[in-house]
């Protein structure tokens, strides 16, 4: 019997039986290069991660949550940033892509960055791409992500790319909401931005310079005063094998 490819635009579900035992036999091999945390230990590897607190009294913890979970909790000061990212091991050449699931507690009050860039840290208060005061402030030669920033558009979910036109998702966050957020990048530099599995926009020239070695990083800010909650469930990043 000749091999066979079976395609899977949704999803599958396993039920019955399958559902209640072992239910792959042979070993899962996945092809693509994939990172993925679900914050299960009780700190960050300080061998997988940089993590930047720039404010007066920022802290990122992992919390004893169910099924894991990160806690951002920004500084009391106007702009005061912290950033988590992983290595800079990702790159559009190589098809890369990422995906969280984030929970912003209250929205009026933060900056939010996620996505991928080309440096482990900007000086503060500038993130890979940062709305601070209202007019766009880019830390970074060459990054791609969301962006939802109080001092711009409000609580609009942002698909942005340094150099690129912004294009609104349409969705505002709303307080203690989660979102997953997902982006593709291209080697043509454009990046396709999915929030809860819907596309909702395609970003030409996202990738400033392409073929740059990228990190995957999140990154909070204060707006305005006191320190808000910003959680981080899991995240993943992919991308094909290198040569």
């Amino acid at each position: 019997m000749g091999s066979r490819q079976l395609w899977v635009t949704d999803h599958i579900e396993f039920r019955g039986g399958a559902a209640l035992r072992p239910n792959v036999k042979g070993p899962m091999m996945e092809q693509l290069v994939h990172f993925h945390d679900h914050f299960l230990y009780n700190t960050l590897a300080t061998d997988l991660y940089t993590n930047t607190n720039a404010g007066t009294s920022d802290e990122l913890i992992v919390s004893a949550a169910v099924g894991g979970q990160c806690r951002f909790k920004t500084g009391t000061g106007n702009s005061e940033t912290m950033m988590l990212c992983t290595s800079l091991n990702w790159e559009d050449d190589m098809y890369a892509r990422c995906e969280a699931r984030i929970k912003l507690a209250t929205v009026a009050n933060t900056h939010m960055f996620f996505g991928f860039a080309d440096a482990t840290t900007y000086a503060t208060p500038i993130t890979p791409i940062d709305y601070d005061g209202g007019t766009v402030a880019n830390g970074a030669t060459t990054a791609a992500g969301f962006v939802c920033d109080a001092d711009y558009e409000s609580s609009s979910i942002l698909c942005d790319g340094v150099g690129a036109t912004v294009a609104d998702s349409g969705i505002d966050w709303a307080d203690g909401v989660w979102h997953n957020l997902r982006m593709e990048l291209f080697p043509d530099a454009y990046a396709n931005y999915y929030i809860d599995g819907v596309s909702v926009a395609r970003v030409e020239d996202a990738i400033a310079v392409s073929g740059t070695a990228l990190c995957m990083m999140l990154c909070v800010s204060t707006r305005d005063t006191g320190g808000k909650y910003v959680y981080l469930d899991r995240w993943d990043a992919w991308q094909n094998q290198g040569e």
